[in-house]
């Protein structure tokens, strides 16, 4: 199965790379209905070239590349430990992290600490968290001026961490905090926006938000706003029975990665990339295989 991916992506001509060999972009994918197999993979920025960097027991998803670009984070089964790699597959380790986080994990611009969703000990608040990257330093940055679930977290360069905060009656939107805990602010009004994602110079936010919220009806677009909320606008339009979500910023704030679910007939997904200003959508594997998209993160630029 893994093979025939691989092929498939390659039908230009060009070949699999060596393993020191630069590629940009981590993704998570799982080929057809197999997410409890789900892998990570490496492409290049063009979609022309992968490779598979690490398979494990378990489904791997939700990686996300350190500031210096030598090491990726990525979740497994709910409840494990995070996990740390090298950029060249090497160096498997476990992130310890507190015994009830519930994911979302990215790093601090520095790479020395990471921000993440968890629950207080109580288990009666949700808290957006930071720690350091030997599990040391926890803290939470919400407390108690936030008792709502929080979740989906991202570190701005300025050290303000933005987040998703759901309030009465199940309406989600983007709010910040300073990481010491204060000039917490709202930032978005909609009805159903999520998974905040700061651009490389900490003026703008991407978020996944959806216009006409329904019950069993997911059809998510990629918005856009500035870092004092105002200028929100959409960057993909609706499209009926699709999905766009899990949006991230090329290192030059030039380009937008994100995942499109299709529903009809069934239920797949693919990797796209779209210009920060607004256009076309370009996919980045036009042969690529029915499966389930788990997340991707794009390499900073000068990294080894």
């Amino acid at each position: 199965m893994l093979a025939t991916f691989l092929a498939v992506a390659c039908a230009d001509g060009s070949t699999a790379p060596a393993a020191t060999d630069r590629l940009e972009i981590v993704f998570g994918f799982a080929v057809g209905d197999t997410i409890p197999n789900g892998e990570l993979r490496l492409m290049s920025a063009d979609g022309k070239t992968q490779r598979q960097l690490v398979s494990l027991p378990g489904p791997e998803y939700d990686p996300n590349w350190s500031p210096d670009g030598r090491v990726i984070m990525f979740a497994r089964e709910y409840g494990s430990p995070l996990w740390l790699v090298n950029a060249d597959g090497t160096g498997l380790r476990a992130l310890p992290i507190p015994p009830h986080f519930s994911g979302g994990a990215r790093w601090s611009p520095d790479g020395a600490w990471i921000t993440f969703a968890y629950w207080a000990e109580d288990g009666g608040s949700s808290q957006i968290g930071v720690m350091r990257t030997d599990g040391t330093g926890l803290r939470s940055v919400t407390g108690e001026q936030v008792r709502d679930a929080v979740s989906g977290p991202a570190w701005s360069r300025d050290g303000r961490i933005a987040f998703t905060r759901q309030g009465a009656g199940g309406a989600s939107s983007i709010w910040t905090v300073n990481v010491d805990g204060t000039n917490l602010t709202r930032l978005t009004t909609g009805t159903w926006d999520v998974l905040p994602r700061w651009s490389p110079d900490g003026r703008q936010l991407l978020f996944e938000t959806e216009l006409n919220p329904a019950p069993g009806v997911y059809e998510g677009r990629i918005a856009i706003v500035n870092a004092d909320g105002s200028g929100r606008r959409l960057l993909t339009s609706s499209i009926a029975d699709g999905d766009d979500d899990n949006p991230s910023w090329s290192p030059d704030g030039q380009w937008i990665l994100y995942s499109h679910w299709t529903r009809t007939p069934r239920i797949d997904c693919s990797f796209y990339k779209i210009p920060a200003n607004g256009g076309t959508p370009v996919p980045m594997m036009s042969d690529m295989p029915a499966g389930a998209c788990l997340g991707s993160s794009w390499r900073a630029p000068g990294a080894p």
